[in-house]
């Protein structure tokens, strides 16, 4: 299935969707910390602070899809920080799971876990459509 995503998406195109999902997400965690930190189990100034740094987030990629060419080096980049945020979704949850850095809920699970889903497709096919070139 993905290697018919990356005929369909252009690395543009994957860039621009990250950063929409970026966007989104940012500015949901940012209006409603307050509730979700109840959902989820996570501090209320941590989803706050997290979708504040999205915003910038959004802005990079929009901006890198943006540009003609688009530079390989920022691509290379925002994949490596995609895969590191995958990794820190992964520790979040052991933390919360074997040592009790936080009481995530149930939901605060499935949300981590889904988030990290969403970057590693995002990564996925911008890792696709570089190859495509």
């Amino acid at each position: 299935m993905a290697i018919v995503l990356s005929n369909t998406f252009t690395l543009r195109n994957a860039l621009y969707l990250d950063g929409v999902a970026s966007g989104l997400m940012g500015t949901l965690m940012m209006a409603a910390s307050d509730p979700l930190s109840g959902l989820f189990g996570l501090p209320a100034a941590a989803l706050f602070w997290v979708g504040v740094a999205f915003i910038p987030w959004m802005v990079a990629l929009v901006l890198m899809g943006r540009r003609v060419p688009i530079n390989e080096t920022l691509v290379s980049i925002v994949v490596e920080i995609n895969i590191a945020w995958i990794v820190a979704s992964g520790a979040l949850m052991l933390g919360a799971w074997l040592g009790g850095w936080v009481e995530m809920t149930a939901l605060g699970y499935v949300f981590v876990a889904g988030q990290a889903l969403a970057v590693a497709i995002f990564t996925e096919l911008q890792i696709l459509a570089r190859r495509g070139k």
